[in-house]
């Protein structure tokens, strides 16, 4: 399957329009003063264009034949007789497309003539900020170049050593938008600053001094090495695949030491071929009173996401048997995996509520286990503390490899 990017030079030009608006002539073609003109399509600048261009995109996709996820109405696909052919994502006026010689023909084609396509790349191109690489073992992706363009945020030298001086509105602004381009880049190629960034957005609302220097340090950090995402071809047998879900939480480890960080990756496995779905690093938005509870709320995070995944896929691929693409949670967490795994009810009830939670997804066949590992086998703990290693996380997303003999797979 081969994947293309196209771009519409021209964005927001739609058909869909489903109210009445009236606007000024340009002076150009003005008359006088009481002639108004009404809109027959949408234009740039209203508050509903890019609505009505999704609509008009839409409409078109599913004329073509394409159907929208359930659970991401940006992603369509393209089956034929239960096979999956083909795919496309929209970005505002980017798409990302894939699929076989028919899709090619069916909806590609016909895309370009109906939007009037400015460009078109395959193989080696950049999407939204990402340089993707196709070749015969899969795709590779990297932001390189904008991790060039991010640079540390320039204090004046009398404010260097005003730690505790609040930033005024000029400096706030810059902070706010060197935290969103570091937010955008850790959560896309990134994750091994996931859990710094998490610590400077924090801050956000009433950065000091102190916090100049710490999103400066994240910065270095990101710097020092350059980093991608693998994404291997897997198996064409579904039976092989597997959703592996490593979580973590920290305890109290956030600014003021009172909230705790829940982390997750995923991966989709086949073999030692490991592809990332998704990761996450965040706050728990209620108070935890220990270690234990902090790690089964993160659990309880990972699994609802993974079961999103798991579904969206089995919407694209026609897969009905609840068998296939078994969810296998990995938690170093021994006494969460203990009481998972016990007839015995905690004896702290907002626990015992969480446990039961778990214990459904296993008897429903959700999840398929959960497993305890050792935390240096943990891919999901340098996602929760700025102290942990992110090595083994890098190697597994820049390799697209996973040691499956370390977990007992």
């Amino acid at each position: 399957m081969t994947v293309l990017k196209s771009h519409r030079d021209t964005i927001y030009l739609s058909d869909c329009i489903d109210r009445v608006i009236l606007i000024k002539p340009p002076k150009e073609f003005r008359t006088d003063d009481a002639t108004v003109w009404k809109l027959n399509k949408p234009v740039y600048g209203l508050i509903d264009a890019a609505k009505c261009w999704f609509l008009t995109v839409k409409r078109k996709l599913v004329e073509f034949g394409c159907k929208p996820l359930s659970l991401d109405s940006s992603v369509y696909v393209y089956i034929i007789e239960n096979k999956l052919c083909g795919f496309a994502v929209i970005h505002v006026d980017d798409f990302f497309l894939g699929g076989n010689n028919k899709f090619a023909s069916q909806v590609i084609d016909k895309l370009h003539s109906t939007f009037q396509i400015g460009s078109c790349k395959e193989s080696k191109f950049k999407y939204i900020g990402w340089n993707f690489v196709q070749n015969e073992d899969g795709i590779t992706v990297d932001q390189n170049d904008y991790q060039e363009k991010i640079t540390e945020m320039k204090l004046a030298p009398q404010r260097e050593n005003q730690r505790h001086s609040e930033l005024n509105e000029y400096e706030k602004k810059h902070y706010q938008e060197l935290l969103g381009q570091l937010q955008w880049i850790s959560t896309q190629t990134r994750p091994d600053i996931r859990f710094n960034v998490l610590e400077c957005s924090l801050k956000s609302n009433n950065p000091h001094i102190e916090d100049v220097i710490k999103i400066n340090r994240v910065v270095k950090k990101l710097k020092k090495k350059k980093t991608q995402l693998c994404f291997p071809n897997l198996s064409n047998d579904i039976t092989k695949l597997k959703m592996y879900v490593f979580s973590d939480a920290a305890l109290c480890n956030l600014p003021e030491k009172i909230f705790s960080t829940h982390a997750h990756v995923i991966f989709l496995v086949s073999d030692n071929n490991a592809s990332p779905l998704a990761w996450c690093s965040k706050k728990i938005q209620k108070v935890m009173k220990d270690i234990l509870s902090a790690e089964c709320a993160a659990l309880g995070h990972a699994i609802d996401e993974s079961i999103v995944l798991r579904s969206s896929l089995f919407e694209a691929l026609c897969i009905t048997n609840k068998d296939y693409v078994p969810i296998i949670c990995f938690t170093d967490s021994k006494s969460l995996s203990d009481n998972i795994h016990s007839s015995n009810n905690a004896a702290d009830l907002k626990l015992r509520r969480q446990v039961a939670s778990i214990r459904q997804h296993l008897e429903l066949k959700e999840i398929h286990e959960v497993v305890w590992t050792p935390t240096k086998l943990q891919l999901a703990d340098c996602l929760t503390k700025s102290t942990a290693s992110p090595e083994s996380l890098l190697s597994v997303l820049g390799t697209g490899k996973i040691n499956n003999s370390s977990f007992n797979r």
